[in-house]
C-alpha cells in the first residue's frame, strides 16, 4: 500500500536540501529515543517508525484512522 501511495504522491526529493532532510530525520529519531527512554517500550507507532528508517525508508503519514489504518513510508528509489 504504501508504494502504491507514495507513487500518487509528488515528492520532489531532488531538490530537498540534505539539510532539511538530517532535520526532518534528526527530529523523527529524537521522537523515537524520547518515547523510549520516557515509556521503556516501544508503542506500535513508534515501532513501526523505527521500522521503516531501519529499512531505508522516511515514515510521512498515516492512512486510515488511527490507531486502525497504516504508516505511510516513502522508499526512495536507489
Amino acid at each position: 500500500m504504501a508504494e502504491q501511495l507514495s507513487e500518487r504522491i509528488p515528492i520532489d526529493h531532488e531538490n530537498l536540501s540534505s539539510e532539511a532532510l538530517c532535520d526532518a530525520a534528526t527530529t523523527n529519531l529524537s521522537y523515537i529515543a524520547a518515547y523510549r527512554a520516557y515509556f521503556g517500550e516501544d508503542s506500535p507507532f513508534i515501532a513501526g517508525m523505527w521500522n521503516a528508517f531501519q529499512t531505508g525508508g522516511w515514515p510521512f503519514g498515516w492512512f486510515g484512522e488511527y490507531p486502525d489504518g497504516k504508516m505511510v513510508v516513502w522508499k526512495p528509489k536507489r
